[in-house]
């Protein structure tokens, strides 16, 4: 090969990493958020909508609902209330924009 060549082939290469990095990242971003809701005092479950402001009562020590940063976290299993404090104070999780301290009780 040729210096025009390998110049070609080295461009090439480097724009199909770029370009499968965008994808990735593209792909990534567009994966629906979820919420932690607390279900009953110190239950907790995954959700795919965000509840309303309508849905918390004040009653609990915690939030009503957080919003997932991190989904690598998720199990699909019950958080205990020991599994919300720990993902919020390493921030894999925030509280829901309408959230309060409090317990959801929408459906």
């Amino acid at each position: 090969m040729n210096k025009i060549q390998k110049m070609i082939m080295s461009f090439a290469a480097v724009a199909l990493i770029v370009g499968g990095s965008a994808f990735t990242k593209a792909v990534k971003k567009s994966d629906a958020t979820t919420f932690l809701v607390q279900v009953s005092s110190g239950v907790w479950e995954e959700r795919m909508t965000e509840p309303s402001s309508l849905d918390c009562q004040f009653t609990q020590p915690r939030q009503c609902y957080y919003q997932v940063n991190d989904d690598t976290i998720l199990t699909g299993d019950q958080y205990s209330n020991t599994d919300i404090d720990n993902l919020k104070l390493n921030n894999k999780i925030d509280d829901g924009d309408h959230s309060s301290a409090a317990l959801y009780t929408g459906p």
